[in-house]
């Protein structure tokens, strides 16, 4: 009779030894490796993220709600327009798009901005407007796909879980650079400034002014115009909005001076 112990030090009658028993079965139910994975390929991924949301939640259901939606919208119809299938990610209060190609960032990131922007002009009743902004990294992503390769007979039912899985130093980089960016803007971070596919320049500046064509390609026909008449109404009612949060801030649980700094960097970043 094997009177060895499973696990040293521990004797086979304690409790201890049943609990390290189930241990290593949960273990091997959870057994995973990135071993086999290919290398992850370089990709540019964006960050589209609603300013506030937990606040906004915090406050009314049915508004964060209506601002989550048109914010999914607005990519989603920006894909569509561009006639783009770009790999998505929503995440809730954003949406994270990954492309190897700036090009296909650039128009999308812009249309869905375009679309976000035209609805704030157009919803003249300020509780019913909302604020975001995006962020723009670069470098090595894998996709749940490529992880779901490596699941065992045992674990492919879980394979649709992977499908929205994203993973990789861009996606911390885009999310972190948001928070720099101004009011509707997109920060970029140095990721997408340093480093580029052979056949693109990276990124020149660490803020992408949408509305321009210096930077990530001219517009796209498909691209809704006329823009700069856009980025122009937007600013007089984007001015007159920011007032209105610097007089009710109570009502919107935002922190003293937020407002007024966000003024401040729209002032200049459209300038």
């Amino acid at each position: 009779m094997n009177t060895k112990p499973t696990f040293p030090d521990v004797e086979r009658s304690s409790p201890e030894h049943g609990a390290r028993l189930l241990a290593r079965s949960l273990r091997e139910k959870l057994n995973f490796s990135t071993e086999g994975i290919e290398k992850p390929k370089n990709d540019y991924v964006a960050w589209l993220d609603l300013m506030g949301a937990g606040n906004m939640m915090s406050i009314s259901i049915h508004k964060a709600a209506n601002a989550i939606a048109r914010i999914q919208l607005a990519v989603h119809l920006a894909q569509q327009d561009h006639r783009l299938n770009l790999r998505t990610v929503p995440i809730n209060d954003g949406v994270f798009f990954v492309s190897e190609k700036k090009s296909e960032i650039v128009n999308v990131l812009r249309s869905s901005i375009i679309y976000l922007v035209g609805n704030f002009i157009a919803r003249r009743n300020h509780p019913d407007r909302f604020l975001a902004r995006g962020g723009i990294a670069y470098g090595p992503v894998w996709f749940g796909t490529s992880l779901a390769t490596q699941l065992s007979k045992i674990q492919k039912g879980a394979s649709d879980i992977f499908q929205q899985v994203i993973i990789g130093s861009p996606i911390i980089q885009a999310y972190k650079a948001e928070s720099l960016a101004p009011v509707y803007g997109v920060a970029v971070h140095e990721s997408a400034r340093a480093f580029s596919p052979e056949t693109e320049e990276p990124f020149r500046s660490t803020l992408w002014r949408w509305w321009q064509t210096n930077d990530g390609g001219g517009f796209s026909e498909f691209t809704p115009q006329p823009v700069i008449p856009l980025r122009d109404t937007f600013l007089k009612e984007l001015d007159g909005y920011l007032d209105y949060l610097d007089s009710t801030l109570p009502f919107h649980l935002i922190a003293e001076g937020k407002v007024a700094q966000w003024k401040k960097d729209s002032q200049r970043y459209y300038r």
